[in-house]
């Protein structure tokens, strides 16, 4: 019996044991151990003089809030306070205290609504930042680009000033004087312009449009023959245009659309997710000085597409 009881006794240490082994572990995998390695704190916005004093506005609101908690308090203790003594509390005494919890309220609701102000402040510096950046590479661009052109200026006007002036040639003899009846000057006509898309001559360009009109309809700065006011065309495109000779309104108004996709596929991948089949029409509308057609136009297109 007593030999029993032994063996009983460890196989119930054993179990415990096991048991207490068994705990510890599922306890240790339960719970993963905490990571107390500092993180590295996110950059700083730089605050504008107006969230910094919306900021100053939403610490003394809360200086203010912390102050109805403790009068709360005192006025809680002193309420018990009469009553232990057996006296009952004033109507009149007790209540200012409660309009000024409706003030405390009021500004606790206006310390809020400057928090979110505040709120709103930040992000519309943060995309004012990024128009910026937009901006300012945008500027490097046409920066760019007006140096090359006046690279390529520079070098079409050397040939010119390196040729020879031309010689001299003798008047010759007056002849002598004869009355004759003044004649009419013929009225000047314009030379007939070479098509853009590779055909024959074209009608000769219309007169020059009213800009100021233009500016006024559209509600943009406009300069003459700025292929860029065309939707679709930025500076790097108007740079290609201009290169193969489509450097006005009315070139681009006769210019072949298949010849401008051709223009883009030679460019590279990148130019050739543009659509200029809208091109030559907005052209003309600019040239003739349609502004109204020309705004109905560009507010149904979409990078020079379409809308459908």
């Amino acid at each position: 019996m007593p030999y029993t009881l032994t063996v009983w006794g460890l196989w119930m240490i054993g179990a415990a044991v096991i048991g207490l082994v068994i705990g510890w572990l599922l306890g240790r995998r339960g719970n993963p151990p905490v990571d107390d390695a500092p993180r590295p704190a996110a950059p700083a916005t730089p605050a504008t003089p107006e969230v910094e004093r919306l900021r100053a506005k939403v610490a003394q609101l809360e200086g203010v809030a912390i102050e109805r908690d403790r009068l709360e308090w005192e006025l809680a203790e002193a309420r018990s306070k009469a009553l232990a003594a057996g006296a009952s509390p004033a109507p009149a005494v007790f209540a200012p205290v409660v309009e000024d919890d409706g003030a405390l309220a009021a500004m606790t609701a206006e310390r809020d609504e400057w928090v979110a102000k505040a709120a709103a402040y930040e992000q519309v510096v943060g995309e004012l930042r990024v128009r910026a950046w937009n901006a300012e590479a945008k500027v490097g661009e046409l920066r760019q680009v007006v140096q090359t052109m006046q690279a390529a200026s520079r070098a079409a006007a050397a040939p010119a000033a390196a040729a020879p002036a031309a010689t001299p040639v003798a008047p010759a003899a007056a002849a002598p004087a004869v009355a004759a009846a003044p004649a009419t000057a013929a009225p000047p006509v314009a030379a007939p312009v070479a098509s853009a898309g590779g055909g024959g001559p074209v009608a000769a360009p219309p007169p020059r449009p009213d800009l100021e009109a233009g500016e006024a309809v559209l509600g943009a700065p406009l300069r003459f023959d700025d292929l860029t006011v065309i939707e679709g065309i930025g500076p790097q495109i108007a740079q290609l245009c201009v290169a193969r000779g489509i450097d006005s309104w009315w070139v681009m108004a006769n210019t072949d659309p298949d010849r401008l996709r051709r223009m883009l596929a030679a460019a590279g991948p990148r130019f050739q997710v543009h659509d200029p089949s809208s091109w030559p029409e907005q052209g003309r509308l600019l040239a003739t000085g349609d502004w109204a057609g020309f705004q109905r136009l560009t507010h149904a297109l979409r990078g020079g597409r379409a809308g459908e």
